[in-house]
């Protein structure tokens, strides 16, 4: 009787995963399209513009990939105002939360240790930061 609660159980469990996984025909754009827009960490204040937006993202984020066609999308419509940088692991990163990253002129404090995260930078300076989907999707579609 305990092998059937246990199998039932487990069974449960891997449903509830599929379901909450992203579907791969909900998602319509793929990194490869936005190559020419990627940049090392350490290049996020050496583009030549005066504002753009920096988005920091992780391969297996889920909400990353929730959001993933929606930001391709817009960097596609929106030639040269956004940058991508894929996050892989810590590569000395200072800064703990999104205010730490305001003012920030050294690329080392410009990330806040989650994804995803959209950051404006004006004038070689993030000026504002935004973290998690709903507040990255709100700025987008404004």
């Amino acid at each position: 009787m305990g092998t059937i609660y246990k199998f039932t159980f487990l069974l449960l469990i891997l449903t509830s995963c599929s379901n909450s996984s992203l579907s791969s025909s909900r998602i319509k754009y793929d990194y490869p399209l936005i190559e020419e827009y990627k940049i090392p960490c350490m290049d996020v204040f050496n583009i030549d513009k005066e504002e753009y937006y920096i988005y920091y993202y992780q391969i297996m984020c889920y909400h990353c990939m929730k959001i993933k066609s929606t930001m391709i999308e817009y960097c596609l419509n929106n030639k040269g105002t956004m940058y991508f940088i894929e996050v892989l692991k810590d590569e000395g990163f200072r800064s703990i939360d999104k205010e730490d990253t305001i003012g920030a002129t050294d690329p080392l404090d410009a990330f806040a240790f989650m994804t995803p995260q959209l950051s404006i930078v004006r004038n070689k300076t993030v000026v504002e930061t935004y973290l998690g989907e709903e507040e990255i999707i709100k700025i987008i579609n404004t």
